[in-house]
């Protein structure tokens, strides 16, 4: 099922790229203000803050102590991959490696 999905997603963005110019490309692109883009820089950086805080929160739970530095890694690529990949790729295994 989730083949055939990323199917008809990769269809669907071939035929909605025919319509885009390279000059409207640039202008998305560019068009963005600094501002914009730094506030969406923190808000990023704080969501993954705070879903970091669900691994720590299931460790102390489960009254295991592991250092923050490794906790915060594996649950920013857990989520990050989980968020993007989540019918392709399970985030589940990267927290068990």
């Amino acid at each position: 099922m989730a083949a055939i999905l990323f199917g008809l997603a990769v269809r669907l963005l071939i035929r909605e790229s025919q319509n885009i110019t390279w000059a409207d490309f640039q202008m998305g692109l560019t068009g963005v203000p600094l501002t914009y883009l730094l506030i969406g820089f923190v808000l990023v950086a704080l969501n993954y803050c705070l879903l970091s805080a669900y691994d720590l929160l299931a460790l102390r739970y489960v009254c295991r102590s592991l250092p923050l530095r490794r906790v915060a890694l594996v649950s920013f690529l857990g989520f990050s991959l989980g968020n993007n990949l989540g019918s392709l790729l399970a985030a589940t295994p990267i927290r068990f490696m």
